[in-house]
């Protein structure tokens, strides 16, 4: 019973793990695409 709940535990922390460094690489990205609209709107603009 004991290995049951480690490889739940496991596993739960493997999944919020992984959920968490998309969330961080999905917040890298926006924030990169953000900028990269600043950068192509600016010559527009004048």
């Amino acid at each position: 019973m004991i290995y049951l709940v480690g490889g739940m535990m496991i596993f739960w922390l493997a999944t919020f793990a992984y959920v968490w460094s998309i969330a961080r690489r999905q917040k890298q990205l926006d924030e990169e695409i953000a900028a990269l609209s600043d950068v192509v709107e600016k010559p527009a603009r004048r």
